[in-house]
C-alpha cells in the first residue's frame, strides 16, 4: 500500500506495485517479480517470484484501491529515468496531471513506435498507481526521462529534433511538411503549453468542425502520434 500511495518510499525503495495478471505474466518474462499476490491458487502458478503470497479479495482491494479485486498484484522493480538522446521521435507530456490521460498517451506511443516519453516537472508522477494501471505495462517498454523545460529544450538541440505542440491555434497536422526527426509536445489542457515551449515549437492541430471546440488530450494526442509516427504520414 505505501509503494503505491507514496511517491518518495516508491523511489527509496526501487519497486512498484503493478496489476492485473495480464499484464504481470507478459512482464514476468523480462523484469524479476520480487513479490506476488492472490486470492486464488491456480494464479500463483506459471509466473516466476522471489516470493508468493495466496491473500484474500479484501486485501488485493485495499492494495489496489479498487472496488473490484484483481486476480493478481506484484511488487517489481522501479523502471530506471533513461537518456533520450538517440530519440527520433519523442513524446513530451508538459504538465499533464490527469494519471488516465498519462498513462493512455504512454500506452499509445508505444504502440505506434515512437521512441520515448519526457516527463515535464509539474505533471502527475508518471509512476502513479493509476498512471502505471493505465499504461498496461508501457513503463517498462519505452524509455523514460523528466526534466524541467529547459532540459527538454536541450534535450532537442542535442538530439536535433523539431519540437511541435499541440495547440488549436496551430496548423492542421495533415499540411505539415516537416521531415525528420519530432518532438511532439502535449501539454495541460487547461493552462496550454509552457511558455519555453510555444515559443520554441511549431505549434500544430487537428482539423474539426465547429461543432467540437477541442478534444481530451488523450484523444488529440493519440491522433497526432498516429499522423506523425515513424514512417507514415496522416
Amino acid at each position: 500500500m505505501k509503494l503505491k500511495g507514496d511517491k518518495s518510499y516508491r523511489q527509496e525503495q526501487g519497486r512498484l506495485i503493478i496489476s492485473p495478471g495480464k499484464v504481470i505474466k507478459q512482464l514476468s518474462r523480462e523484469t524479476k517479480i520480487f513479490s506476488l499476490l492472490a486470492s486464488q491458487p491456480e494464479h500463483l502458478e506459471g509466473v516466476q517470484a522471489e516470493t508468493k503470497i495466496l491473500t484474500t479479495d479484501d486485501i488485493l482491494r485495499k492494495i489496489t484501491g479498487l472496488a473490484s479485486p484483481c486476480d493478481m498484484v506484484a511488487e517489481v522493480p522501479l523502471p530506471p529515468f533513461r537518456s533520450l538522446d538517440s530519440s527520433d521521435h519523442l513524446l513530451v507530456l508538459d504538465r499533464l496531471t490527469d494519471p488516465g490521460n498519462m498513462g493512455n498517451l504512454m500506452r499509445t506511443a508505444l504502440a505506434l513506435g515512437w521512441d520515448g516519453v519526457f516527463v515535464v516537472e509539474g505533471s502527475v508522477d508518471p509512476f502513479n498507481d493509476k498512471v502505471v494501471r493505465a499504461a498496461k505495462g508501457a513503463h517498462f517498454s519505452l524509455p523514460l526521462a523528466m526534466g524541467s523545460p529547459q532540459e527538454a529544450l536541450e534535450l532537442f538541440q542535442r538530439a536535433k529534433l523539431t519540437p511541435l505542440v499541440a495547440d488549436l491555434a496551430g496548423a492542421p497536422v495533415e499540411t505539415l511538411s516537416i521531415k525528420g526527426k519530432i518532438a511532439l509536445i502535449l501539454s495541460n489542457e487547461s493552462e496550454g503549453p509552457t511558455p519555453l515551449f510555444a515559443k520554441a515549437a511549431e505549434a500544430v492541430t487537428i482539423a474539426m468542425t465547429g461543432a467540437i471546440e477541442s478534444l481530451n488530450v488523450a484523444s488529440a494526442g493519440a491522433i497526432l502520434l498516429f499522423c506523425l509516427r515513424p514512417l507514415n504520414t496522416c
